[in-house]
């Protein structure tokens, strides 16, 4: 299954950086970890000094994904 972000990423490019992890691999459970993500898929939203500001777990459409991505972006730093 490809990663909801792709494309995503080029959409929001210089304003979000954007990034998937296999859940499966040492370092995407060391992102589960850290966030407390707790299933599969999850998507996490974090600052640039890493502070987790919105977090889902479970399957998610691309719009509602794009318009949290659309919200982080606009959120003043």
């Amino acid at each position: 299954m490809e990663p909801l972000v792709n494309g995503l990423e080029t959409e929001f490019n210089g304003q979000i950086a954007v990034g998937w992890r296999n859940a499966n691999t040492e370092k995407g459970k060391a992102v589960m970890t850290a966030f407390d993500l707790r299933g599969h898929p999850s998507y996490v939203i974090v600052t640039p000094e890493g502070e987790r500001v919105w977090s889902f777990a479970g399957f998610m459409n691309e719009d509602a994904l794009r318009s949290q991505l659309v919200q982080a972006s606009q959120t003043p730093p």
